[in-house]
């Protein structure tokens, strides 16, 4: 793409004595992408926001997330397929689906 670009936000606080809660919002943005050099078919352009807010302390985090939560439906690319088995050369374009939006619940202990 001629233009692509993350933005990140991340605030933390204390909760209690021991545990601090944070969250982070992600923004992407990525431009279109041709398919091929003819420039003919493009994904045309995304912007996918993903989210999570939890708590933590020295060893244990716990999360929410959500990924893609605004349902960005914007192809992620595309592939080009050119077949001579049968002759002819017939050419196929396979898209790249984007993911659904995601939500879910991460945790991790160190120890």
């Amino acid at each position: 793409p001629t233009y692509s670009g993350t933005a990140a936000a991340t605030y933390r606080d204390s909760l209690t004595e021991d545990y601090d809660w944070f969250g982070r919002v992600d923004f992407i943005y990525t431009g279109n992408r041709w398919a091929t050099d003819a420039n003919v078919t493009g994904t045309g352009s995304a912007s996918r926001v993903n989210v999570r807010v939890g708590v933590e302390d020295d060893a244990l985090r716990v999360e929410l997330y959500g990924t893609n939560i605004f349902d960005d439906r914007t192809f992620t690319g595309f592939q080009r397929l050119t077949e001579f088995a049968f002759g002819g050369g017939r050419s196929f374009l396979s898209a790249a689906l984007p993911d659904k939006p995601t939500y879910g619940v991460r945790a991790s202990y160190k120890f």
